[in-house]
């Protein structure tokens, strides 16, 4: 079932439609360090053994036709850093069919870092496409944030919002859209299977709104760059 998957399990399957309740799976202690722990982008990979972006985090796409894309992401490995991306951290991640998430589908991972490939550090979050065929993968979903930060929302949690791209059907073209990456807590994997997450989708929602569209390349971003996973 998805609750017994690993970050390896996932890299190398593609995982079906789900449903299953909250998890029993054993939460590993956080790494040591304080936490939350959301750096701002920097061209150069940082010295603090701290996992980037540790924890749990719900996200909304908001696709041209107005319809949404649900799903969560809990970053739990520090990723290794490669030429056009630094600083990120790397974790398992399913789509829900609606903010209950008593459905989960299309098991992958997300990754959160920044992305230093046009010169300069921004911001961005993926989610990959774990049907693709690619070396590396292509994504499922990228955006980059729009003012390349974390922000707080009104509830006082992180927040990762901006234009990107979102692939329906794997080989499908990307289309350009609005999302937010809303983060629930510091603590990765802390029953994230089958428990509701309605407020955080609500956050999101109403972050992914507050996106003004920008022109962004959506075939681009299907190939962003991203650390790499460490599997285990």
């Amino acid at each position: 079932m998805l609750k017994q998957a690993t970050l390896a399990g996932v890299l190398a399957l593609g995982l079906g439609l789900v449903a299953c309740g909250p998890s029993q799976t054993k939460v590993d202690p956080p790494p040591s360090g304080t936490y939350p722990y959301n750096p701002a982008p920097s061209l150069e990979e940082s010295t603090d053994t701290r996992v980037p972006y540790l924890g749990d985090w719900a996200f909304v796409v908001r696709l041209p036709d107005g319809s949404e894309r649900l799903g969560v992401v809990s970053i739990k490995d520090r990723g290794a850093p490669t030429d056009r991306a630094k600083n990120g951290g790397v974790g398992l991640g399913y789509l829900c069919r609606d903010d209950t998430c008593a459905v989960q589908y299309d098991a992958s991972y997300g990754v959160i870092n920044t992305y230093t490939g046009n010169g300069a550090a921004q911001l961005g979050a993926v989610y990959v496409d774990q049907n693709s065929t690619t070396k590396p993968p292509t994504n499922r979903l990228a955006i980059i944030d729009s003012d390349s930060k974390v922000s707080l929302n009104a509830q006082n949690n992180p927040v990762i919002a901006g234009p990107g791209t979102w692939v329906e059907v794997t080989g499908q073209p990307g289309q350009t859209v609005r999302a937010a990456f809303v983060q629930m807590d510091s603590t990765p994997g802390d029953d994230i299977f089958g428990v509701p997450r309605t407020a955080a989708f609500a956050q999101a929602r109403e972050a992914a709104a507050a996106v003004t569209v920008q022109q962004v390349s959506p075939q681009s971003l299907l190939r962003l760059p991203t650390v790499v996973p460490t599997q285990r």
